[in-house]
């Protein structure tokens, strides 16, 4: 479902689990907060985003998020200095172990 509140865009999205709802600044067009709750209407996870910084390739990336674990009474704010994504991964290997069983999920 959609609808306005506040001037933010409010998106809810069902699953059989619960649901989650993404909520959108009508000024900016950023995301400002993500909830995910579980289908007897308890809050799992609320993802909050404070800043954002202009990239030099045109986009807003978050540098200020803090997530919160209500269940878990839990808080935690993470800052980011420098935002960077699809960068190359040289020279990472990862050692796995010989009785791993690969699982693709679809």
């Amino acid at each position: 479902s959609f609808y306005i509140s506040q001037n933010n865009y409010i998106l809810k999205f069902l699953s059989l689990a619960g649901w989650k709802v993404y909520t959108v600044d009508g000024n900016s067009q950023r995301i400002i907060r993500v909830e995910t709750f579980n289908k007897n209407s308890n809050t799992l996870i609320r993802r909050e985003v404070y800043e954002y910084a202009h990239n030099n390739n045109g986009t807003w990336e978050p540098t200020t998020t803090v997530i919160f674990l209500p269940q878990e009474k839990t808080q935690v704010e993470i800052s980011f200095s420098t935002v960077a994504f699809n960068l190359p991964l040289e020279g990472l290997t990862i050692a796995y172990p010989d009785d791993a069983e690969r699982v693709t999920i679809q």
